[in-house]
């Protein structure tokens, strides 16, 4: 990190505003389960938000569970390159992963309607969108993605909706 105003990690309240590229992973979630109801939603800071979508590069992965966000939106983002398994502690000693080479997961985000990516170029490697009740209806966001990001291998949307097809 020759350029601290350009390189960051860390909790991102600490993240200065010149920050453009972020090393770390993201992570909001409280373990919740694919079929329970949620009872406690995942709080995402608007401040966290407005910090991530400062970041040009994210050396890491994105995971957002279990939130009441409507809209995700990462303008500024051109590239994300998971450097490692992401994972967080479940509590007991287990651990959950964000996923096999996963640079970004949202997951069970009932209220989730829109996500941004307007200049992402690289997602090296998988993307993955599971069980978001209003996300999953945009059947133009796997055609959408998969235009614009080189290098991502997988996007997945629920079981029943894979873009591989839309990636070759």
């Amino acid at each position: 990190m020759n350029n601290p105003s350009i390189y960051c990690r860390g909790k991102l309240s600490a993240v200065n505003d010149r920050c453009t590229r972020y090393i770390g992973d993201i992570l909001y979630n409280n373990d919740i389960g694919d079929y329970n109801d949620i009872q406690n939603y995942t709080k995402v800071p608007a401040a966290d938000i407005r910090k991530i979508q400062q970041f040009e590069m994210i050396f890491g992965s994105i995971l957002i569970e279990g939130s009441t966000l409507k809209n995700f939106s990462l303008p500024n983002l051109r590239e994300i390159y998971q450097v490692s398994d992401g994972s967080y502690e479940i509590g007991y000693g287990f651990i959950n992963r964000v996923g096999h080479k996963a640079v970004m997961k949202f997951r069970r985000n009932d209220f989730l309607e829109n996500v941004s990516f307007p200049n992402l170029k690289v997602a090296y490697q998988n993307m993955y969108f599971f069980r978001n009740a209003n996300l999953t209806k945009d059947e133009t966001l796997c055609q959408t993605l998969a235009n614009q990001i080189v290098n991502v291998s997988v996007i997945g949307i629920d079981s029943e909706y894979d873009c591989r097809s839309d990636l070759l």
